[in-house]
């Protein structure tokens, strides 16, 4: 039998070239980050709000630094206003003077002559008052506010006294005089407060000059760090973010590699509902789709592997005994633990009978005899019981010693006749795999078909060596039977025997009843052998017996017997008697089985030429002789008569040596 490797298949069994597992796979996925567990959808968001923040944060850097600078440009140039009202304010003042004392100081004017000069100086007021307005409305630092203040005080009282004056002047002008030197100091005290006032204004705009350019300077340096920060967090986010999407991607892309080097051990370690994780969760599943079909293919291998060496090796035995032992080494092989049985039929398929168990395990000890009571047998399909004590379990489970049994029962069949059962059971919590189910079935059907063919190659053997009429051998079988004890060298006896007027048995009666004639004598001939003896129907009414370990006086004793016994059974059965005669000779008168048998033949004629109903020993010189034989049951010739039953004693006395 060619050797059957067990079946050892296990979920998580792989080949060897699919161990050299990426070791930097689970090492990067242990090492990620909070980040590489978000979604790409959060992360690209993130970095473009980092973008957008960034963007916006110059912004604002920008306008805070405008600000600044545009702060010290207004300062700057409310200062420059008020300069320059304070300037417009001291030449109104300045004008309206000089207009004053022109008026006073004038050549004489005729009655209603100051009505001029005093509506331009009226419109010189307005023009001063318009500016002192408009300088009153700048805002201005505290200090130069009170400043303003005080001067735009003067130079109301400044006003008030000039119009005081030019209406005096307008009455008449020679009263003016004496108010002038108190005027004058008024237009002195208000000349210096312009000039401490444009003094302030100068000192103030220098130094909002200086903070503007301040202010300018800053503003750019603020905007240029700013877009520098900004720019710098927006790549460094940027950079953490992509290298966190490579990374994820990374890992996806080394599981994706290791399945494809057939590393199918490998998985995706993160859980994150992301995109990649979601890529990950599919190549997990990918690769347990992957492991599961290659483990049936494994499986399916291993089965078919376990099918082909079974099935080989039945084709090695010739007979049940030799499937017998096959299917014993096959149930080791299957399992080393479960008890196994195969019950098989008989020829007339009327009893089971256990011919092979688990050379180890033992046998379940089902006790089951007739194939209809088999349950498989009956279904004809397998059948499996997952414990002995459910309500639908076969009853041969119970009362077993063992309680709380799995079986599986396979039912034998060839060409649709059934054969027997393959029987296996187990512990219930130890249920059958769908390997060990798979090969038992393989185990059944090989064995079915080679103890079918088997039986069927013994029966056309049989058929083929052997008389259809009669059942005895036929002459070719019982050739091939000779040669094989002379090829041995035993000692057996050979006898041919002839029925007696065969042909006027057929005549007379009927073919039919020298066909029953034919079998009768087949039948006595079939219960007076023993086990090694053999007979045929030589042809027609001649038969050949062939006595293993009987010399020919042994074989004439055996023709006595059978004689006497034919006679009685035909007396009996009260149907029409027939004799026979029969020549005997031994191998150690010869050991060629074509010189045996002419020798038995011409002793068969010799017995016929003395009256049939008798036997005859030959001789070795027979051998070297033509064919002594008569026509086929040929009438005695005149005056023959036919003898008494021939004794052994009288053939004994009749071939000793005469002294």
């Amino acid at each position: 039998m060619a050797a059957i490797a067990p079946p050892e298949i296990c979920a998580g069994q792989m080949t060897a070239d699919a161990h050299h597992i990426d070791s930097a796979v689970p090492q990067r996925q242990q090492r990620s980050s909070l980040l590489d567990r978000t979604s790409l959808s959060f992360r690209m968001g993130l970095m473009k709000g980092g973008f957008v923040a960034g963007i916006v944060a110059l912004m604002l850097v920008t306008h805070q630094g405008l600000q600044l600078q545009s702060a010290a440009t207004d300062r700057l140039a409310r200062l420059s206003d008020a300069q320059r009202f304070a300037d417009d304010v001291g030449r109104l003042n300045n004008s309206l003077r000089g207009d004053l004392y022109a008026a006073l100081l004038g050549p004489p004017r005729p009655s209603g002559g100051m009505r001029q000069p005093l509506q331009s100086w009226q419109a010189e007021v307005r023009r001063l008052h318009d500016e002192l307005d408009q300088e009153a409305r700048v805002p201005l630092p505290p200090s130069l506010e009170k400043a303003v203040a005080e001067t735009r005080e003067r130079a109301e009282e400044f006003l008030l006294r000039s119009e005081d004056l030019m209406k005096v002047a307008a009455r008449d002008s020679k009263a003016v005089l004496p108010l002038l030197p108190a005027f004058e100091e008024r237009f002195a005290d208000l000349d210096k407060k312009f000039d401490t006032l444009d003094a302030l204004l100068s000192d103030d705009i220098a130094a909002a000059t200086v903070d503007a350019v301040a202010a300018r300077e800053s503003a750019d340096r603020l905007i240029f760090w700013g877009a520098a920060l900004i720019i710098g967090i927006g790549t460094l986010l940027a950079w953490t973010i992509t290298r966190s999407i490579r990374r994820s991607v990374g890992d996806v892309s080394a599981v994706a590699r290791a399945l494809a080097d057939g590393n199918l051990d490998v998985r995706y370690e993160k859980t994150a509902g992301h995109e990649i994780g979601m890529i990950g969760a599919s190549l997990n599943a990918m690769a347990q789709s992957l492991t599961r079909t290659l483990q049936r293919m494994r499986i399916d291998a291993e089965h078919e592997r376990f099918s082909k060496e079974v099935t080989e090796a039945f084709e090695l035995a010739e007979s049940e005994r030799a499937v017998a032992t096959v299917a014993a080494r096959a149930m080791q092989t299957i399992s080393a633990e479960q008890p196994m049985q195969l019950l098989l039929a008989d020829a007339g398929a009327v009893e089971l009978r256990q011919v092979a168990q688990h050379p180890t395990a033992g046998s379940p000890g089902c006790g089951v005899r007739a194939p209809s009571s088999c349950v498989a047998i009956r279904r004809g399909s397998t059948v499996t019981y997952a414990d002995s004590e459910q309500l639908n379990a076969c009853p041969y489970l119970r009362g077993r010693q063992s309680s709380g049994l799995a079986a599986t029962c396979v039912p034998l069949s060839f060409m649709g006749r059934s054969l027997g059962v393959l029987h296996a059971t187990s512990r219930s919590d130890v249920p059958f795999s769908d390997v060990v189910v798979a090969n038992l079935k393989s185990l059944a059907f090989a064995a079915a078909t080679r103890t079918g063919t088997v039986r069927a190659f013994q029966r056309s053997q049989l058929q083929a060596m052997t008389d259809s009429l009669t059942g005895l051998l036929n002459r070719r079988a019982l050739e091939i039977e000779m040669h094989d004890l002379v090829r041995r060298g035993c000692e057996f006896s050979v006898i041919v025997a002839d029925l007696d007027h065969f042909k006027r048995l057929n005549d007379t009666l009927g073919h039919q009843s020298g066909d029953h004639a034919l079998r009768r004598f087949g039948e006595a001939l079939k219960g007076s052998l023993r086990a090694d003896d053999r007979a045929a129907r030589w042809g027609g009414e001649e038969f050949v017996v062939l006595l293993v370990g009987t010399l020919a006086l042994q074989a004439a004793e055996w023709v006595d017997r059978l004689r006497t016994r034919l006679a009685s059974e035909l007396a009996q059965s009260g149907q029409p008697a027939f004799t026979s005669s029969f020549g005997i000779a031994d191998s150690s008168m010869v050991r060629d089985t074509v010189s045996l048998l002419r020798i038995a033949d011409s002793a068969l004629y010799i017995a016929k030429s003395r009256g049939r109903d008798r036997a005859s020993i030959g001789r070795p010189e027979f051998a070297l002789g033509p064919d002594p034989r008569p026509r086929d049951n040929a009438e005695p010739t005149k005056g023959e008569v036919a003898a008494p039953q021939l004794t052994v004693a009288r053939l004994r006395a009749h071939h000793e040596p005469r002294g």
